[in-house]
């Protein structure tokens, strides 16, 4: 499969995209697709040599304004921001008297906030979540791992800088235009249904009319989710990979019509459940 076009309407940090392209995360994201990205690639025979020609990402929180500094025409402003704040740290006390200082300041609106903002998210144990997220406070988080977290933030946004520059940006998903001209994919990976503290609460009324309305428009259509998210549509079952994976990590990608998927589905998994059970990956663990 080759594409031209790779839209996320609902990016975050971008983990699909990223992989896509041949990059690494800048930040492991809470809520992210890192660990999802291989079975979404493999299932659409997809690898980092099927970079596409344009790139689309959209994100209503400080997500999108970051990715807007980046690939904007301070692009190389807002890295060597990274880069000079990222070698300021280079021990837990200072990544925590960093994070302390800056996480709750005002929204991401310019270079230097998106500068700020990537490495707070980054070095906070939530991970995008900085305002309540505490570096190192997690049972889950080696406290070992913070030292360097700022470092390879630093790396990751000087590669990403290089290999997205073909990338549009937009802050809403609703504000992309949905217009077809070539081989176009579009994954939407919305807030799940019943989880708060999006910026962007998108209904599944309002999931189902994009992906449809893009589907019509002629893209082919992803949307990950819990549980099967258009009415119609097909759905797989996708596992997670990774370290921190466990047997209870795993989700649906809903596929629009005639998308020709590769993987096999492992329907042998809590066979009769239409959804992934209560305490899988997505209810809060690493993805």
């Amino acid at each position: 499969m080759s594409v031209e076009t790779w839209i996320e309407p609902c990016a975050g940090m971008a983990a699909v995209a990223m992989r896509l392209c041949g990059l690494d995360p800048i930040i492991p994201w809470m809520g992210g697709k890192r660990a999802y990205a291989p079975a979404i690639m493999a299932g659409l025979g997809l690898s980092v040599r099927t970079r596409p020609r344009r790139l689309v990402l959209a994100d209503a929180g400080p997500a999108g304004a970051f990715w807007a500094a980046l690939l904007g025409p301070d692009g190389e402003r807002v890295v060597a921001e990274i880069e000079a704040l990222a070698a300021g740290i280079t021990s837990e006390p200072e990544a925590r008297s960093f994070w302390h200082a800056n996480a709750k300041r005002p929204e991401v609106v310019s270079g230097e906030a998106a500068a700020t903002w990537v490495l707070c998210a980054g070095l906070s144990f939530r991970a995008g979540d900085v305002t309540s997220g505490y570096i190192g406070a997690s049972r889950d988080v080696d406290r070992s791992t913070v030292v360097g977290r700022a470092a390879r933030a630093a790396r990751a946004a000087r590669a990403a800088l290089g290999g997205l520059r073909s990338g549009d940006t937009y802050r809403d998903a609703s504000a992309i235009p949905v217009s077809v001209t070539d081989r176009t994919v579009v994954y939407l990976d919305p807030p799940y249904r019943g989880t708060k503290g999006y910026q962007a609460d998108l209904s599944r009324e309002v999931v189902v009319d994009l992906a449809q309305r893009w589907h019509a428009a002629g893209a082919t259509v992803l949307v990950s989710e819990r549980e099967p998210a258009v009415p119609g549509w097909r759905a797989v079952r996708i596992r997670a990979t990774g370290a921190r994976v466990t047997e209870d990590s795993w989700e649906y990608l809903t596929l629009s019509p005639g998308t020709e998927w590769q993987a096999a589905e492992p329907l042998d998994l809590w066979p009769g459940m239409d959804r992934a059970p209560r305490g899988a990956s997505f209810a809060g663990g690493v993805r």
